[in-house]
């Protein structure tokens, strides 16, 4: 009787533990997510600084920024919401 409380007991915290390093996982995901953003807007800034006038820049300034939005409102969304969907679980 013993012996399966105790097979039980550790199948569930081999569970969680899989659970807690997919939800860690899904957090460093989104962490490099930001700074890529971070890294594609500050690239776009050095463009913009560098047009003066020529419109090669400010073109490339504005792919790179379009590029940083889809990439927020796109794929960190998922993200989040995959990270809340993940919290609600382990609390149920």
């Amino acid at each position: 009787m013993r012996r399966k409380k105790k097979k039980e007991e550790h199948k569930r915290g081999e569970k969680r533990k899989a659970f807690l390093e997919e939800l860690d996982n899904l957090k460093e995901v989104k962490k490099r997510m930001k700074a890529n953003t971070k890294a594609l807007l500050k690239s776009a800034d050095q463009f913009a600084a560098k047009s003066t006038g020529n419109i090669t820049f400010i073109s490339k300034s504005n792919a790179i920024r379009r590029s940083a939005k889809e990439k927020v409102e796109g794929e960190l969304k998922s993200i989040e919401e995959a990270i809340d969907k993940k919290l609600e679980a382990l609390k149920n």
